[in-house]
């Protein structure tokens, strides 16, 4: 093997080698990506929830004695 050819091979070795990192890195940055996705899909559904609990248990004392006087 001549010094070009060993050169040549090192210098393939590296695009290989910096090729492989940035598919790793993507790789990385998308499963972090869609974890923080899920996340915040799940932080807005519960205070959806929430509010509909909270919108659910704010009823006036007559629209109580209505409800509990329907089941009587």
């Amino acid at each position: 093997m001549g010094k070009n050819q060993i050169k040549r091979i090192k210098k393939e070795e590296k695009g290989s080698v910096t090729l492989f990192v940035l598919v790793t890195c993507m790789f990385f940055i998308t499963i972090v990506l869609l974890a923080y996705i899920n996340i915040m899909d799940k932080q807005i559904n519960q205070e959806k929830q929430i509010g509909q609990i909270v919108k659910n248990y704010q009823v006036s004392d007559e629209e109580l004695q209505k409800a509990y006087d329907s089941f009587q």
